[in-house]
């Protein structure tokens, strides 16, 4: 079954804040019901927040900040990355479970917006997600080290950590389904929550495989049931994550897709599909990801009814709304979000002015670098692992926040240089200050009363593109002259991914759901310098933009051709010669699979027969015939460099050529004078051939090609008119290929 869906993106909805807050229930649902009507679009009857009349959500719940119930830190803290509420699930009664980071809560509300209690983990480090069985909590701690998992009666703070999670993928979520508590991974595995190795049986045999975004496919969606293709989507727009959200009673089940809608500014549309357990579509909805003050990697959650919830924290409190489906959804535009009065903007407007930024308008001095040389810094900065003595652990310094991963016994700790808020050291200098006891490490967003050794995100990226100091914020670096936009497909490594007043992180490479990153960084608890993957929904759906230093010296790509047939194989710079017989061909596989990137991931392929482009695949078949064919490749990595490669196939048509014969001719006597059609018979005659005939009294005598009528290799007729006198015997020929066939007749009176 093939299913062809083109995927729109839809309008956020501006919603309005109120400065005074609504008490801690549902009575904001009539407020945000519709959302805000302003700022009608071109789209037929469309008002932000509605499709023809039909809002995209409704408000459920609604938490004021200023009830405290679910802290969020700070969101205008200039470079800063905002924390509070990160998941949404549901227990058994079909209550919400909110968690928050800021705190490591877990908050039940009912769905009238009563608190029916919170459970706090004091030990736990960054609480990710949160399922409920028989009356406990469970949680997912995706900090410090490896991640752990927490129990605790609800409402109660009586936790206790059961499990530490083993292998090598990182942690998305926890879920109580089937009677089993599992925690899935970014590579679509679940393990026990109560072991951390065994694999979890699911309560579906659904697998969603989506494209690569910097793939040669990124426009599909596929999902299979066992070993059975149910849905085969083709989108209007490159697919950078997917994930079954789950199946509701009737059957019916649910895919989370995040598609790239802008590939300027990183504009990402989250949206859930609803599809009949054969795979037909039965509608879209929209999550409005981009009114989110920050990502929630599981902030959407699937009811049994097949209702579908999502979380959004905004600046004035949090918000948990349930989602409408239709049949299509409008493209989602950057023109069509709100921002003005975000809290980027706020953020970027009020970025401490105390970080050194050289934006001079004159020449800038911009150090040069290859990406290789970037890849070693970055590795260099998040595979060192310094020694740290008590002083540097637990000195005396007011207002500096502790890193996370640290402990209190001198000792080593975790790869990497900690996260110092205003911070540039390099491992060097990082190195030397602990030596001299300074204290490591400021996951405060502010400076401390003391200096600190670490580093923080935008420091991090100036010192590995080479800067040797922090020459810019994030709130300052797309103004400062040292970088230029790109597109999203083109980013490669050592490219960035800036959050404009919040975060800056520093590509390496694209995965399926995922990117793979360097940064310095407080969020999950990491509060150093890593390198690790990033599932795209902890990216912000609007906000961060792409963008290359111009100091990178780019490598070109290599292109290399591989061509295989039956007759061999034969590589680019060669002129491989073949022969065929008369009307046949040869079926070649063009391959570029030993082309190199050297910079970056190969994204273009071209390939060109005789200057015609013929294909934009790595890999794609041909069938050449008699001729000389120039093949050419031409391939694109992710820096926009390219390279080209060709070489010429020769194929010869070899005429086999068999003797042909005269066997009879009828009549075998014609009289003088008068025209006649001789039928000749014969064997492998051909329609080129020439007919002639010889007599005692001249010739030979041309047949001319009115006389002769081809028939088959077998049999042709021949027209005469015999002059001369008495009786005679002629001679018939048939010449072909320089061979003479004959056969006599007898010509009288």
């Amino acid at each position: 079954m093939r299913l062809r869906i083109i995927f729109g993106a839809v309008l956020v909805f501006a919603i309005a804040l109120s400065s005074s807050h609504l008490p801690l229930t549902s009575a904001r649902r009539s407020r945000d019901k519709r959302a805000t009507l302003e700022g009608a679009l071109a789209i037929e009857t469309q008002k932000r927040g509605e499709i023809k009349g039909q809002p995209l959500y409704e408000t459920i719940i609604h938490v004021p900040a200023s009830a405290q119930t679910l802290p969020i830190t700070d969101p205008a803290t200039p470079e800063s990355e905002p924390k509070g509420p990160v998941a949404l699930a549901m227990d058994e009664s079909g209550n919400f479970l909110v968690t928050n980071q800021a705190d490591n809560s877990v908050v039940a509300f009912s769905k009238e917006g009563s608190v029916i209690g919170k459970t706090t983990f004091p030990e736990a480090s960054a609480l990710i997600g949160a399922a409920s069985r028989y009356g406990r909590i469970y949680t997912l701690d995706a900090g410090r080290g490896r991640p752990q998992v927490w129990s605790a009666t609800a409402g109660d703070n009586d936790a206790s950590r059961i499990v530490e999670l083993s292998g090598d993928s990182p942690v998305t979520g926890i879920t109580s389904e089937d009677g089993q508590v599992a925690v899935s991974t970014a590579k679509n595995k679940k393990l026990s929550a109560y072991d951390g190795a065994s694999s979890v049986s699911s309560a579906t045999d659904l697998k969603v495989a989506p494209a690569q975004l910097f793939g040669a496919e990124p426009n599909s969606l596929r999902v299979s049931r066992g070993k059975s293709l149910i849905v085969n989507l083709k989108t209007s727009a490159p697919v950078a994550e997917a994930k079954l959200l789950g199946t509701s009673s009737s059957g019916d089940f649910f895919v989370y897709v995040i598609q790239l809608a802008d590939p300027n500014v990183l504009l990402l549309d989250h949206t859930v599909l609803r599809f009949s357990a054969t795979g037909r579509l039965l509608g879209q909805a929209r999550v409005p990801a981009t009114e989110r003050l920050y990502p929630t990697p599981e902030g959407t959650t699937l009811a049994p009814d097949g209702s579908v919830y999502s979380l959004l924290p905004r600046a004035d409190g949090i918000d948990i709304v349930r989602l409408n489906f239709v049949s299509s959804l409008p493209t989602l535009t950057k023109e069509s979000v709100q921002t003005s009065g975000t809290v980027a903007e706020a953020a970027s407007a009020k970025r401490s002015t105390s970080q050194a930024e050289t934006m001079a308008a004159t020449a800038l001095s911009v150090p040069q670098v290859t990406r290789q040389q970037i890849t070693q810094t970055a590795n260099w900065f998040v595979s060192t692992s310094p020694y740290y003595n008590t002083k540097n652990l637990d000195g005396s310094c007011p207002n500096r926040v502790k890193p996370r991963y640290l402990g209190t016994r001198a000792g080593n700790y975790q790869s990497g240089i900690a996260y110092s808020w205003g911070g540039y050291d390099d491992p060097n200098q990082y190195q030397n200050k602990l030596s001299n006891n300074v204290v490591a490490g400021n996951a405060q967003d502010n400076y401390a009363s003391c200096s600190t050794a670490g580093i923080d995100c935008s420091g991090f990226v100036a010192r590995v593109w080479g800067f040797s100091n922090h020459a810019f914020s994030t709130g300052g670096l797309p103004g400062s002259g040292y970088v230029r936009s790109i597109a999203v497909s083109s980013l490669a490594t050592g490219d960035v991914l800036n959050w404009a007043g919040h975060h800056v992180m520093m590509f390496d490479r694209g995965d399926s759901n995922s990117l793979w990153v360097w940064e310095a960084t407080t969020d999950g608890a990491a509060d150093r310098t890593i390198y690790h993957q990033r599932t795209w929904s902890q990216v912000n759906a609007y906000g961060y933009a792409p963008y290359r230093y111009n100091g990178i010296v780019e490598t070109p790509p290599t292109a290399r051709i591989t061509v295989t047939s039956n007759r061999g194989v034969a590589y680019e710079g060669t002129t491989p010669s073949y022969t065929v017989g008369a009307g046949e061909s040869i079926a070649f596989r063009l391959d570029s699979s030993r082309s190199t990137a050297n910079a970056g991931q190969l994204v273009g392929w071209t390939w060109r027969i005789n200057g015609t482009v013929v294909g934009s695949q790595s890999a794609m078949s041909f069938t050449l015939g008699p001729g000389s064919h120039t093949v050419s490749l031409e391939v694109r990595n992710s820096s926009g460099a390219t390279a080209t490669a060709s070489l010429t196939i020769v194929i010869s048509q070899v005429t086999i050529v068999l003797q042909h014969y005269v066997d009879n001719i009828s009549p075998s006597y014609v009289r003088r004078g008068i025209g006649t059609w001789l039928a000749v018979y014969g064997r492998n005659f051909q329609p080129t051939m020439r007919v002639q005939v010889r007599s005692p009294y001249g010739g030979p005598w041309v047949i001319a090609s009115s006389g002769i009528y081809y028939i088959n290799s077998g049999f042709v007729w021949v027209y005469v008119q015999m002059g001369g006198s008495g009786s005679y015997t002629a001679t018939l020929e048939v010449v072909q290929n320089g061979n003479i066939a004959s056969r006599n007749f007898t010509v009288g009176p």
